[in-house]
């Protein structure tokens, strides 16, 4: 399980370095002339992977702590909305692909705001990655008496059957 787990980390890792990496040495290269337009959009890549990798190791951190019986939740009321707008926040420039649709009436539910940021954040950034770039991801807020959902949904290949038992692992 610690090489399966590795081996994903480690690919999650290379490929946000990869791109700040590449997009860093274009900029550092004096023979290579960029247009503030390519700069600009050199940059935004810079700093949106640096996100994520800030992101990724926070999430690694949470589990650790998780496992480790280190973490506590820190639940307050908080209005559903806020808290998807927040992590549509911290997608940043990717999530002009999403689409809300939110009840009139914001609901609130008890919870630990930054986990369900860090789950929203999650679900959302994997719809992006795997669903196709000309399609819309979905982030649907519904309401009961009793409960909350809040869907992310996508058009993409969605998880291979011999890991859907073990997703939640």
């Amino acid at each position: 399980t610690k090489t399966a787990v590795l081996r994903a980390v480690s690919h999650d890792l290379r490929t946000p370095l990869m791109a700040i990496l590449t997009s860093a040495g274009a900029l550092a290269r004096e023979d290579l002339e960029l247009g503030r337009e390519d700069r600009t959009e050199l940059a935004t890549t810079i700093l949106g992977e640096a996100g994520r990798l800030d992101r990724l190791v926070a999430n690694l951190l949470d589990l650790s702590r998780l496992q480790a019986g280190a973490a506590q939740p820190e639940p307050d009321v908080w209005a559903v909305d806020d808290l998807v707008v927040q992590a549509l926040d911290e997608v940043g420039e990717a999530g002009r692909r999403i689409e809300v649709a939110l009840p009139e009436e914001s609901p609130t539910i008890r919870a630990d705001a930054t986990q369900i940021e860090r789950i929203l954040v999650n679900l959302i950034e994997n719809a992006l990655k795997y669903s196709p770039g000309e399609e819309p991801v979905h982030v649907q807020v519904a309401a009961t008496a009793s409960d909350v959902l809040i869907r992310v949904v996508d058009h993409g290949p969605g998880v291979p059957d011999e890991l859907k038992a073990r997703i939640f692992e």
